[in-house]
């Protein structure tokens, strides 16, 4: 093979790597987008509007409501923290994207390849996603949020129905202590 032959087909295959890169960054952004996007109001919406009906609910004692209510509060933030890791990482990602656009367009055109520039960019990419599992774990967070403010509310509701039951055990002995004094001679 010459290399004439050799520079002519690596500028192919640098094209090609350009035109593929560009979709995939398309793509995964779209994608990304959407999926996160519906994720994260998912979460925001479960854990909003839970605690939204633990603080209008008349079958809590207030203070199962706060506990409730904070707990899904927690959520929420966690919810909102989501939004926040993934611009941060979206943010420094594209650069190395567009680093290896560029890239890609240079050994096109003159069909020389530079391992080194190559693994820096890989580099950077890296660096760049390092922090994605961040955005995962808020989300299980916010998840285990709204998993807990249930067994929070579970709790509160099982507490007020044996405060119910003592109550009335009590109003029954004040009763039958009544009866029983009226009926003194």
């Amino acid at each position: 093979m010459t290399q004439d032959h050799e520079r002519l087909t690596l500028t192919e295959c640098a094209r090609a790597e350009v035109q593929s890169l560009t979709e995939m960054r398309k793509i995964v952004l779209e994608e990304h987008s959407h999926s996160f996007r519906w994720l994260m109001a998912s979460l925001l919406a479960i854990n909003a509007g839970a605690a939204i009906a633990i603080l209008n609910s008349d079958a809590l004692a207030p203070i199962w409501k706060i506990r409730a209510g904070a707990v899904f509060s927690v959520g929420c933030l966690f919810s909102l923290l989501i939004a926040v890791t993934a611009q941060r990482m979206n943010f420094k990602s594209l650069m190395p994207i567009q680093q290896q656009i560029g890239y890609w367009v240079s050994v096109g055109v003159d069909g020389v390849r530079n391992e080194n520039q190559e693994a820096e960019i890989a580099k950077e990419m890296q660096g760049a996603l390092k922090l994605s599992w961040l955005s995962r774990a808020l989300g299980w967070l916010a998840a285990l949020a709204f998993s807990s403010g249930l067994v929070v509310t579970a709790c509160g509701l099982a507490h007020n129905t044996e405060m119910k039951k003592y109550v009335q055990s009590t109003s029954c002995c004040r009763d039958d202590m009544r009866t029983s004094q009226s009926n003194d001679p």
